[in-house]
């Protein structure tokens, strides 16, 4: 496979005045401080995009290892395991949180909240929002080089897997399938923490300086782009009673939102709501990664 041309890098700036009177300039110590921090970022893009890849393809809702597992496993605590070259598959059911009105209107009933949250006089607010746009950082020379190397590993690893032992709740190739996925969402582990620790400073960094400071608001290097947008925040029956909640602990010292999540827990249990959760050797290596929104 051919690797695409070079692309040219360079830092673009965008000076304007947001208030009358106050000109934004990108002073040098910060530019440098948010290009390092980028470059820092593209040597762990690849891990990361990989990352989400392996995680779709196993645990995306149309793929066939989701069918075959959603067949066999219907019901919560039940488990799935095989001992492989690559370490121990557990495949386990686990319950789901549902996050829509039915659900959200009996955990109210049952904490005795009574709030209008249907009001149709509030549909929502514009608010200033932080906007990332890191997709282009894929095409580096480097990132599409280590993306390649991850692709080759998993094929090898593939060709290379065994089942040594398994019981016989999965088919034999979906545990073939897992396990050589697991093991590379594992090596990469470390290098997806690292990104999105990275990821959260350069975000926190510019925040700081373009909200507070004289900083450009809008700002771009190697096509790591990040400006600030008015965004309409809907503000429908979910968001309402999430704003509402948060409000209430927030102004009262209250632990609402722990007792409203214990509640909806209890009855997506009760009626069954279950997802699964792919092990290796006991650890969750296609757990979500950490992003500050």
């Amino acid at each position: 496979m051919s690797e695409p041309a070079k692309i040219k890098i360079k830092a673009t700036f965008k000076t304007f005045t947001k208030k009358k009177g106050l000109k934004r300039v990108a002073d040098e110590k910060t530019t440098l401080q948010l290009q390092q921090l980028i470059d820092e970022l593209s040597l762990y893009r690849a891990a990361s995009s990989y990352k989400a890849h392996l995680r779709a393809v196993i645990t995306g809702s149309s793929t066939k290892m989701k069918e075959h597992v959603s067949e066999r496993l219907t019901e919560l605590d039940q488990t799935a395991q095989a001992s492989t070259s690559y370490g121990d598959v557990n495949i386990l059911v686990v319950d789901k949180m549902a996050h829509n009105a039915e659900y959200y209107t009996k955990t109210l009933e049952a904490l005795n909240i009574i709030e209008d949250f249907n009001d149709p006089t509030s549909s929502g607010m514009f608010k200033c929002k932080l906007v990332v746009k890191s997709t282009s950082l894929n095409v580096l020379p480097e990132v599409v080089k280590r993306t390649y190397e991850l692709v080759d590993e998993l094929e090898q690893r593939l060709s290379e897997c065994k089942v040594m032992e398994s019981d016989s709740v999965v088919d034999e190739h979906y545990y073939k399938f897992v396990a050589p996925r697991l093991s590379m969402a594992k090596d990469i582990h470390a290098d997806t923490v690292k990104y999105n620790q990275i990821y959260n400073k350069i975000k926190v960094l510019f925040s700081a300086v373009s909200s507070t400071g004289t900083y450009p608001r809008v700002f771009s290097y190697k096509g790591f782009c990040m400006h600030w947008e008015d965004v309409f925040t809907s503000s429908n029956y979910i968001n309402k009673v999430k704003t509402y909640i948060s409000a209430k602990d927030f102004a009262e010292g209250t632990d609402l939102k722990k007792r409203f999540d214990l509640a909806l827990s209890q009855f997506c249990k009760q009626d069954n709501l279950i997802t699964h959760k792919y092990l290796l050797d006991q650890e969750d290596y296609l757990c979500a990664d950490c992003y500050i929104d």
